[in-house]
């Protein structure tokens, strides 16, 4: 019987190896929320690389008000938005920390009771498998 820890080292190791560049919560401007820190949900990756962070900015920004999430901070300065969306039974918020290449998505979201009382912690996987694909798309045609 063959033991599936080599794989397991190394596919941890490759996981390791293919994070993005500044992707530990130490890199992260003051304003991401402690839980969120903790909470890489979805890497987008521009291939090529666009001219500027600000251009990736903009993107994202559109991007993020197409699909009616509020961008409730805007820090250039940082390369840091921040976004939120209440809809139904969830209440989101996204750090996106970007540059010319990559824009990382850190969330902080949680399942709302009918009171609007936090219930607990629930990510909004489909709002993010969404923005993914705006996102990849508008950074492609940006770079075309």
């Amino acid at each position: 019987m063959q033991s599936f820890l080599p794989r397991l080292s190394l596919f941890a190791l490759v996981a390791l190896l293919t994070l993005p560049m500044g992707a530990l919560a130490a890199d992260l401007p003051d304003r991401v929320s402690e839980y969120a820190r903790a909470n890489l949900v979805l890497t987008v990756r521009a291939a090529p690389a666009l001219d500027s962070a600000g251009q990736m900015r903009e993107i994202v920004r559109r991007t993020a008000i197409h699909r009616e999430w509020q961008v409730i901070g805007d820090h250039p300065g940082e390369n840091l938005l921040v976004l939120n969306l209440v809809h139904r039974r969830s209440d989101s918020t996204l750090y996106l920390v970007y540059d010319e290449e990559t824009v990382r998505f850190y969330s902080d979201s949680w399942q709302l009771d009918r009171q609007g009382n936090r219930r607990g912690r629930a990510e909004p996987t489909g709002w993010l498998r969404n923005l993914d694909r705006d996102l990849t798309r508008n950074i492609a045609l940006a770079a075309e």
